[in-house]
C-alpha cells in the first residue's frame, strides 16, 4: 500500500510539470527587431546623423500584448568597462509594435538588448541587435611608435605639431597634431579593432626640408591608395571623397617617404603629415577595450 502511494504521488507531480501551463510558461516571447541606422556619425558636421531608431515588434500566438512594455538596454562593447544601462522602456502597440530613440554619446559599437519580462504564459525573452556609432579619432591614438621608428636612435618619423609646410608664408599650411617624416621613413597607424572605413590627413613638403621635393606614398599592405610628389610651396594633398572612403578596418594606415640617395647627393626630404584621423567605432570619452 505504501508503495502504490508514494507512486500516484509521483505521477501527480509528473503531471503537474508537464500541464499545459507549465509547458506554456516554458515558451518564450516572439521579438523581431532592427536599427534603422546602423552607421551613425557623431561628429556630423550638420548633426542630423547621430540618433538611430531601435524599433520591432514582440508577439505571443493570440494574446493581446497592447499596453506592455519592453526594457531596452545597451553596451558599449568597444570601451573597456563595457557597462550596461537601460535606455528605458517602450510601449507596445495594439499589434505589439514598439520603438526607442536611441542617441549614443560616445563612438562604439553597442549591443542593444530587448527585455520582454514573463507574462502570458510565456518566460522572460531578449532579442540581441547591434548599433555602430562613429567619431573621427586623430590618429595619434593608434600610432605604432616602434613600427614607425625600428631604430630610435636614428628616428625618421617624429611628432612636430604645427611645423610650418610650403614657403611658410600660408599660415594655414600647419596643423595642431603633425608627424614629419624623413626621407626613408614610414609612420606606422595600427587602426585594427574599431570598425574604421575612412580617413583623412594632410601632406605636404616641410618648410625645413633640404630637398625642394618629395614623393610620398599612403598605402595598406601592399594595395598602395595614393602617390604623390609635392612641391615646397605648392599647397598640400588630401585625399578625395571616393579615395577616403576605400579604407580597409584591419590593416595598418602607413605613410612613407622613399629613401634618398645621400651617397650621391640627394638632398634629404622633409613631408609634414597634418591632422591625419579616420572615422571609426572609437569612444571618445571612456578608455577603449584594446
Amino acid at each position: 500500500m505504501r508503495k502504490v502511494l508514494v507512486l500516484l504521488i509521483a505521477v501527480v507531480v509528473s503531471s503537474a510539470l508537464l500541464s499545459p501551463a507549465g509547458a506554456a510558461r516554458s515558451r518564450s516571447f516572439s521579438i523581431a527587431a532592427s536599427i534603422d541606422n546602423r552607421k551613425m556619425d557623431l561628429d556630423s558636421s550638420t548633426g542630423g546623423n547621430r540618433t538611430t531608431l531601435v524599433k520591432g515588434r514582440v508577439k505571443a500566438g493570440s494574446s493581446r500584448l497592447a499596453g506592455k512594455k519592453v526594457r531596452i538596454y545597451v553596451t558599449n562593447v568597444h570601451t573597456r568597462a563595457q557597462v550596461r544601462r537601460s535606455l528605458g522602456t517602450a510601449r507596445l502597440d495594439r499589434k505589439g509594435r514598439f520603438s526607442k530613440r536611441f542617441a549614443p554619446s560616445e563612438g562604439g559599437t553597442y549591443r542593444v538588448e530587448i527585455v520582454k519580462s514573463a507574462g502570458n504564459g510565456r518566460r522572460t525573452t531578449t532579442r540581441t541587435v547591434t548599433a555602430h556609432a562613429y567619431e573621427w579619432p586623430l590618429l595619434d591614438r593608434f600610432h605604432d611608435a616602434a613600427a614607425s621608428n625600428p631604430d630610435p636612435s636614428a628616428p625618421l618619423v617624429v611628432r612636430s605639431d604645427k611645423e610650418q609646410t610650403g614657403n611658410g608664408r600660408d599660415a594655414t599650411a600647419r596643423w595642431s597634431l603633425s608627424y614629419a617624416i624623413s626621407s626613408g621613413g614610414s609612420a606606422v597607424f595600427g587602426i585594427a579593432g574599431y570598425n574604421c572605413w575612412r580617413f583623412n590627413m594632410k601632406l605636404a613638403v616641410s618648410q625645413s626640408s633640404r630637398a625642394a621635393s618629395g614623393t610620398v606614398t599612403v598605402s595598406q599592405g601592399a594595395r598602395v591608395l595614393a602617390r604623390e610628389t609635392l612641391q615646397r610651396g605648392g599647397g598640400y594633398w588630401e585625399p578625395s571623397r571616393g579615395l577616403s572612403e576605400s579604407l580597409d578596418p584591419n590593416l595598418p594606415v602607413v605613410v612613407s617617404v622613399p629613401p634618398a640617395d645621400v651617397a650621391s647627393g640627394e638632398p634629404v626630404a622633409r613631408l609634414v603629415l597634418g591632422n591625419p584621423k579616420a572615422s571609426c567605432t572609437y569612444p571618445g570619452r571612456s578608455t577603449p577595450y584594446l
